[in-house]
């Protein structure tokens, strides 16, 4: 591969990772919500910060599972989504633990 088709392959990974990211992390935190919801309706009494936890813990392992997947392809779209994945999920929770600490006085 010549360097100039690394380079072009490079900046569209980046600029899917950044268009997608934005969209991505609104379908994350609509995730670690229903997680966390679901939890909440099983185990009735469980405090905000471990909804949370666990909302986020398992937003975690599906962020982590798609995103492995995602960034073995040859395809520089794909390992695009994978980085916005990771990026999404990091800003849903460092987001979500200063809005629960600083907010709600977890």
């Amino acid at each position: 591969m010549s360097a100039s088709a690394a380079t072009s392959g490079q900046s569209t990974v980046w600029r899917i990772a950044t268009w997608a990211a934005p969209v991505l992390t609104q379908l994350i935190l609509g995730f670690v919500l229903a997680v966390a919801w679901l939890v909440g309706k099983w185990l009735p009494g469980t405090s905000g910060l471990v909804l949370f936890l666990i909302g986020a813990g398992v937003t975690f392992l599906v962020s982590a599972a798609v995103s492995s997947l995602l960034i073995r392809s040859a395809a520089a779209r794909e390992r695009g989504l994978a980085y916005a994945v990771l990026g999404s999920y990091a800003v849903v929770l460092i987001g979500g633990a200063i809005y629960g600490f600083w907010i709600l006085q977890w």
